[in-house]
């Protein structure tokens, strides 16, 4: 699950196995408060500061919406992961990483995947 807001019930989401990327700080310091010192699963979901997709420059034909680079809400902004207040907030409350979701918007240029991975 990885979504803009949390639901209210996110626990029991995740008491039953669904698997929850967290998309900001705060995302991620609320299922830390809420599973401390509980070796508790997340996912982080990563804004490199790239995206892809994009109007087109024709007005006839439409390429996907760029929802990716510095102007997204979508995912923790990279310099948050590197920069370590991610880390911080993970061991704060004993919290596995075990999942790492790179968000660069809808379009599909390998190039861009490439220089991100």
């Amino acid at each position: 699950l990885s979504t803009q807001e949390l639901p209210a019930d996110f626990t029991t989401l995740m008491d039953i196995g669904v698997k929850v990327n967290a998309c900001s700080l705060n995302q991620l310091t609320r299922i830390g408060e809420a599973y401390s010192g509980k070796s508790q699963n997340v996912g982080i979901r990563v804004n490199p500061g790239v995206g892809s997709g994009g109007f087109s420059k024709s007005t006839t034909s439409f390429s996907k919406t760029n929802v990716g680079g510095p102007s997204s809400s979508f995912g923790i902004w990279h310099e948050l992961v590197t920069g370590g207040e991610a880390e911080a907030i993970v061991s704060k409350h004993g919290l596995v990483v075990e999942r790492i979701h790179t968000h660069i918007g809808s379009g599909s240029d390998p190039e861009i995947w490439q220089s991100v991975a």
